[in-house]
């Protein structure tokens, strides 16, 4: 059985774990390599041409998205190329497609949908039609989960609304009351006064069923009292920094 050759271009540690710990543990996927930084990347794909490369693009020496200019200049080298990175910028995630990228995975990720694609690319849809899969959604609703936020309330819609909408433009934090209520009001047809009690009711549920070991990680690095339940903007700024992938 054919194996599909895979290096792994990232420079921190514990996602390389992840990664590679997930794809050992696919018959089908075998990994050639694990490059953590721009010049080691380049010299292994130079010297093994891996099938599929999957890419932090943000790496000392030479960034990943010079590395991807480089592999698309070689004729006859044609690799599936997943970018995974906590960049989240439409221009940058346009440019890299225009580059030629094949999935643009938004950190933090769920390994297994590394996997995903590039089974749809070489076992299940051979056609490689290419596409951009952000996890943004998926780690919003995990994140709310862990929390123990119950999605049938109102306000668990309204905090996803809220966070994504921070995470494209954290200028809404200095406008949560005039600004991101009233936003998202307008795309849930609701209105600002009951999009903030919504969200306030949820949070009392969340901190009545949460344990204390769960609030106290809510409020690692913050200087507060860890007992105590966060205000709306609080837990919007708090988790819109942690999925954007600052200070996790």
């Amino acid at each position: 059985m054919k194996k599909i050759r895979v290096l792994l271009v990232e420079n921190d540690n514990q996602t390389i774990i992840r990664l590679e710990n997930m794809l050992k543990s696919r018959e089908r996927v075998e990994i050639i390599g694990i490059a953590q930084d721009g010049l080691e990347a380049w010299k292994t794909i130079r010297n093994v041409q891996p099938e599929v490369i999957v890419m932090e693009p943000l790496l000392p020496y030479m960034d990943g998205f010079e590395i991807i200019d480089r592999i698309y200049t070689k004729d006859d080298y044609n690799p599936m190329i997943i970018v995974a990175t906590m960049i989240n910028n439409e221009a940058i995630v346009k440019e890299a497609f225009k580059k030629g990228i094949h999935y643009y995975v938004v950190k933090p990720y769920d390994e297994k949908m590394i996997f995903e694609q590039i089974k749809h690319i070489y076992f299940d849809n051979p056609s490689e039609e290419i596409g951009i899969t952000y996890s943004i959604d998926k780690t919003i609703e995990t994140t709310l989960n862990k929390l123990n936020f119950p999605m049938n309330l109102k306000g668990y819609q309204y905090l996803i609304s809220a966070i994504k909408e921070v995470i494209a433009d954290d200028e809404m934090l200095y406008g949560v009351t005039k600004v991101l209520y009233p936003k998202i009001a307008k795309k849930h047809q609701s209105t600002a006064i009951r999009v903030e009690k919504a969200i306030r009711h949820a949070i009392e549920v969340a901190w009545q069923r949460c344990d204390e070991e769960i609030i106290s990680d809510f409020w690692k690095n913050n200087q507060v009292n860890k007992k105590r339940r966060p205000t709306n903007s609080e837990l919007i700024a708090i988790l819109s920094q942690r999925i954007r992938g600052i200070g996790i």
